[in-house]
């Protein structure tokens, strides 16, 4: 297949890495399906003068032996947690709140669907991540939804030094692996990484005002 620009559908693709990015998006088609329905939910309520609060995840992979960084772009918009919800109650009436907590985002290769029950990730990666066992301290940014600034953006970047089948993410309340408050947890198609490879995450919340 030569390297010329090609179309398929409404996705342009100019290498075999954007034919791998588009493979990736139609095996995902469960998870961006649910995550639709998450959508379109957080945008009807809204309209109707509803206060919805609602996620996004973003990934990217960097390939250290290839030198190449894949952007897969949108891979889910699920789940927020019962477990998060109610630490955001407790957070909000104590007099020194920890909100700020949810920074850490871990991975990991568990595949169950997600439930707003769910207090962990399901196989979350431990030893395959360097430093073992420590999840990434994301970026925390504020970013504008269009009218008002109500979207709290955390970037954070995990290094391997193991390969996985990454299929799973969390944000959650502490850095070490095996325990925290899960906030939010995304299942997703996997992706596949070795050694000093590194995953990026971008996850988003946002939050609708009462019209």
């Amino acid at each position: 297949m030569s390297e010329q620009k090609r179309d398929i559908g409404r996705v342009q693709l100019h290498s075999l890495d954007d034919l791998g990015i588009y493979i990736h998006k139609m095996r995902n088609w469960k998870a961006l399906l649910r995550s639709a329905g998450v959508l379109a939910g957080a945008e009807i309520g809204a309209a109707l003068g509803a206060i919805t609060i609602h996620s996004k995840l973003y990934v990217k992979h960097y390939d250290a032996k290839r030198e190449k960084s894949y952007d897969y772009g949108l891979v889910g918009a699920r789940k927020i947690t019962q477990a998060g919800v109610v630490y955001l109650v407790a957070a909000w009436q104590a007099a020194n709140s920890t909100l700020g907590n949810f920074k850490y985002h871990g991975c990991g290769t568990g595949t169950n669907s997600e439930s707003n029950a769910d207090t962990a990730l399901q196989t979350e990666c431990t030893t395959v991540l360097n430093p073992d066992s420590t999840r990434a301290t994301g970026s925390q940014t504020v970013q504008s939804g269009g009218v008002v600034n109500n979207i709290l953006q955390s970037v954070g970047t995990l290094t391997f030094d193991g390969s996985a089948t990454v299929t799973e993410h969390g944000l959650l309340s502490q850095a070490a692996t095996g325990g925290g408050t899960l906030w939010d947890r995304t299942v997703f198609t996997g992706i596949s990484v070795v050694t000093v490879d590194t995953m990026t995450f971008t996850y988003q919340c946002t939050v609708s005002y009462e019209a």
